[in-house]
């Protein structure tokens, strides 16, 4: 009984601290790795099939969302597949009539 409040303890210590939580620490199944991509996948999914247009750091991309990554956003677009990595997203706006 009392290793079960100690995992309770440790699990809430490790959801206050998980981005210094040292994986040593703490086993992966009471903390596991943080996830920096899990907000901004869920925000992307929300525009799956639809068409957007993303500003990167290399200029603007149009077309639809045919898949949201682990760290990527798939668009096709000109009947190509582009493939955008999260970290040169700046911007991502639904095109209208695209509703």
């Amino acid at each position: 009984m009392l290793i079960n409040i100690f995992r309770g303890v440790e699990g809430i210590l490790c959801s206050i601290f998980q981005p210094v939580c040292p994986p040593r620490f703490f086993p992966p199944f009471i903390c596991p790795p943080f996830d920096e991509n899990a907000a901004i996948r869920r925000r992307l999914q929300l525009f799956l099939n639809q068409m957007v247009t993303v500003e990167t750091t290399s200029g603007d991309v149009s077309g639809q969302v045919t898949a949201v990554g682990f760290d990527f956003l798939e668009l096709q677009s000109a009947g190509e597949i582009i493939l955008i990595p999260f970290e040169s997203i700046l911007f991502v706006s639904l095109q209208e009539g695209s509703v």
